[in-house]
């Protein structure tokens, strides 16, 4: 289904030439600022690894481990993770919205969720 709208000019395709820019701002905008104390406090759990926590599930800490590991303590090292989950659910969202209605409520989900501000 989806490959049938890359057609030159496709409607389609003039959607991803207004998310894509988005996106690209929002990764860039991971390491603009420090840290905020919920993701300093998920940081430390990567120094701690267990199944689970009290309060959160153990998954953020074994993510956030990976991409540490791969990228050092940064504030991109730590941000990555959930940045790419939020991508992620974005396709995810997108994809179920264009199977249970049409590719504009796929376009309207996507937007909703870029132009939300968490």
């Amino acid at each position: 289904m989806i490959a049938k709208t890359w057609q030159r000019g496709s409607t389609f395709q003039r959607v991803l030439a207004l998310l894509i820019p988005i996106l690209f701002f929002r990764f860039f905008f991971l390491t603009s600022i420090g840290l905020i104390d919920d993701e300093a406090y998920h940081w430390s759990w990567t120094k701690d690894l267990a199944l689970s926590y009290f309060d959160h599930p153990g998954m953020v800490a074994w993510l956030e481990s990976i991409s540490t590991a791969l990228l050092g303590d940064t504030e991109l090292g730590v941000r990555l993770p959930a940045f790419l989950c939020y991508l992620a659910t974005l396709i995810l969202a997108m994809h179920l919205a264009w199977d249970l209605f049409d590719e504009w409520a796929a376009y309207f989900v996507a937007f909703m969720m870029l132009f939300s501000p968490l």
